[in-house]
């Protein structure tokens, strides 16, 4: 072999090598892509596979292809099984995870929104759309050079009522129920503001409004009770007067813990609606010159503004009026109470036929009970005596200065200890009613010891809440 060809094979074996050592690089960076393609894709079904069992009844892909002809390739999202019982933190994490992909195309917004909502979001967005109608602000005509509200040129606001079907008469459109103490000081000025039904509008849009003069029906102070019926003229007014009243539930079969909704005008604000639970059931609430019943304590938000509005239960029916606040601060953060809807019921269509709710009358003010306890007396401490009343006419004693008047123990025969108990026996009876009324009276013996007498007095009962009655308290002398 000669040196050229010698030379030729050693530079012959060095290219070789060279070529050699190039494809081995090739090969080691192939291998290197491969596995990392291989492992996105492990990644990617992973994330897919995850997805797919976070919902398992929420999306799925269209069949027949899966693309929008009118979005050129973007896939279609059905959310036609979006019912699913995720818990409402995953459920609003995976929107948040699907809203990022939206932009994409996956979901539009009405579809994210309704994916955001659990069942409870739904009941109370669902309750609030066919019941807000049938809710009403109650306000009073403005006063000779007052300004209207700022905000919305709305007259003063004074609380909330609701829509009313009333078994009595053959007029029973155009009903309204609220609370007394609403629209005791301003009956010849009331005001009935409707609003159009719920629905989404645009920012700068303002609500379909109505304004009707409201005349009072009647009333029933001692369960704070108010009947106003409006006064249509035109057809659009006597479109809102026909508004579909609230169904009505039932109060007495309640039970602590159940979920109910509130719907008012807080502060003037229009159509607000609070959720809570029934905290407490059969409380007592003394407002008035006699107690109130079987009120239903709540933790739903209850504000000034509330009164006279609905209290609702699951299903959307009334089962109370918001009323009150107890409070130890003196503000609106306190207990909620409201009026069952049962007695509520009972005394409007007392009001419908008669104009008020006929209520049987003694002619007693007795003290609070925390004074006849502290005196250990087993009744309630009589502390004066309407003149021409029943119990003046029977002989019933009040208090004078240092010496205490009749103790009540007891009517027809049933114990009295708490002017609650005195209440709830006499609403028993209806006017006219004798009943004999038992009393421990105190006087001087033989030889000057006080000595304590049980007496029983037979009582013609009267007839309080009769239209334009006087007040029998109103010229009573306390001693």
């Amino acid at each position: 072999m000669n040196v050229w060809a010698d030379r030729d094979m050693a530079f012959g074996l060095s290219e070789t090598q060279k070529v050699v050592a190039v494809q081995r690089r090739r090969v080691k960076q192939s291998q290197k892509f491969r596995g990392f393609v291989v492992t996105l894709l492990a990644f990617s079904a992973c994330f897919v596979v995850i997805l797919y069992s976070c919902l398992p009844t929420s999306l799925f892909i269209a069949p027949g292809g899966g693309i929008d002809a009118d979005a050129g390739e973007r896939p279609v999202v059905s959310l036609s099984r979006v019912e699913g019982s995720l818990p409402a933190v995953e459920r609003r994490r995976l929107v948040g995870l699907v809203g990022s992909s939206s932009a994409a195309g996956l979901l539009n917004s009405a579809e994210a929104g309704a994916l955001a909502k659990d069942p409870e979001e739904k009941q109370g967005a669902r309750i609030f759309a066919t019941t807000t109608a049938g809710v009403v602000s109650v306000a009073r005509k403005p006063k000779p050079g007052e300004k209207p509200r700022t905000q919305d040129g709305l007259p003063p606001a004074l609380g909330s009522g609701f829509v009313w079907q009333s078994q009595s008469g053959p007029n029973t459109s155009g009903l309204i129920v609220t609370n007394w103490h609403v629209v005791k000081d301003v009956v010849n000025d009331i005001l009935i503001i409707y609003l159009g039904p719920a629905g989404r509008r645009a920012e700068d849009e303002p609500p379909v409004r109505e304004i009707l003069e409201g005349v009072l029906v009647g009333k029933d102070p001692a369960t704070d009770v108010a009947v106003v019926r409006v006064v249509a003229k035109t057809d659009r007014e006597k479109k809102f007067a026909e508004t579909r009243p609230l169904m009505r539930g039932n109060s007495s079969e309640l039970d602590v813990g159940q979920t109910v909704y509130a719907i008012g005008n807080p502060f003037g604000l229009e159509h607000s609606m609070s959720r809570g639970i029934i905290a407490g059931i059969s409380r007592t609430l003394d407002i008035g010159d006699r107690p109130i019943r079987g009120c239903i304590q709540t933790d739903a938000s209850i504000n000034p503004g509330n009164s006279g509005g609905p209290l609702l239960d699951s299903q959307g029916q009334v089962i109370g009026v918001n009323t009150a606040i107890l409070t130890s601060t003196g503000n609106s953060a306190g207990v909620g109470l409201a009026i069952p809807i049962d007695a509520i019921a009972r005394n409007v269509e007392k009001i419908m036929k008669q104009g008020f709710v006929p209520r049987a009358f003694l002619g007693i003010t007795f003290a609070q009970d925390v004074i006849s306890q502290s005196l250990q007396q087993p009744g309630i401490i009589v502390v004066s005596v309407v003149p021409g009343s029943p119990a003046e006419k029977a002989g019933v004693r009040p208090s004078y200065p240092g010496l205490l008047g009749d103790i009540v123990t007891g009517l027809n025969n049933q114990t009295v200890r708490t002017g609650a108990d005195f209440f709830k026996q006499l609403d028993k009876y209806a006017p006219n009613t004798t009943v004999p009324l038992t009393v421990q009276r105190g006087k001087r013996g033989e030889n000057g010891t006080y000595v304590v007498e049980e007496t029983e007095l037979n009582i013609t009962l009267g007839l309080s809440g009769a239209p334009g009655a006087a007040n029998p308290f109103a010229n009573l002398q306390k001693p």
